[in-house]
């Protein structure tokens, strides 16, 4: 029994673990799509602009426009013609310094890639159908591989006890099953001991059981009849 339900239990936890991981993976690309895009079409109209302040302006909105905490990192690059340069970009924190451009990955990273602890991604800034920059995201995975570990340790306790659990029932079933067979093998003994056909088998809590004392019951006044005719 134990072998089972450490089996069964362990298949349960560990597929909603599996489930609720790659719900929150899915979840965190599909967020992090959805802010590359906005973000990307936000940046056009300062892309194109002529100004000496428009990245400033550009950096202001962007501190103002990333809300979510997962995000960590943006960057924007400005093309012109075949050169690509960096434009602006947004930290999370001060505790976020500043990263590596990624202008020699804007090939590699145009669709998703997964690190250790978070995931980047650069879409095309397009305006008319063409490309003038390029916007770099990159989002935590910290929420996700704090939640998982959250659940593997609350699987943990719950493997051990639904296995103590497990392990008090076998007991008390074992207990409930042995007991009325000691008492149909002491009853016998102690007939064929003192050759008393007279006694009988007690009722028994276990269905099973007791239609075998019953029938035990039976032989044994089929035996005293016999035993009395003799005499």
């Amino acid at each position: 029994i134990l072998g089972v339900a450490s089996f069964v239990l362990i298949t349960i936890l560990t597929s909603v673990i599996y489930i609720v991981e790659a719900e929150e993976k899915s979840d965190l690309e599909i967020n992090t799509h959805a802010w590359a895009n906005s973000l990307a079409q936000a940046s056009v109209s300062y892309l194109v602009e002529d100004q000496k302040n428009s990245k400033k302006k550009f950096n202001a909105k962007l501190k103002a426009l990333v809300t979510p905490d997962y995000i960590n990192y943006i960057h924007i690059y400005k093309k012109d013609d075949s050169e690509v340069t960096y434009f602006t970009g947004f930290n999370k924190s001060i505790y976020y310094p500043s990263i590596p451009d990624k202008i020699s990955q804007l090939d590699e990273l145009s669709t998703l890639r997964h690190q250790q602890n978070h995931l980047e991604l650069v879409v095309k800034i397009e305006q008319n159908k063409k490309t003038i920059g390029y916007l770099y995201i990159q989002s935590s995975t910290k929420h996700v591989n704090d939640l998982i570990r959250q659940l593997t340790f609350t699987a943990i306790f719950l493997l051990f006890l639904g296995l103590s659990l497990f392990t008090i029932l076998a007991h008390a079933i074992r207990n409930k099953v042995n007991q009325p067979i000691l008492t149909i093998v002491e009853t016998i003994q102690e007939i064929s001991q003192s050759k008393n056909y007279s006694g009988r088998v007690e009722k028994l809590p276990i269905v099973e059981l007791d239609i075998l004392a019953q029938n035990i019951n039976i032989l044994l006044s089929s035996c005293l009849l016999y035993t009395s005719d003799a005499a």
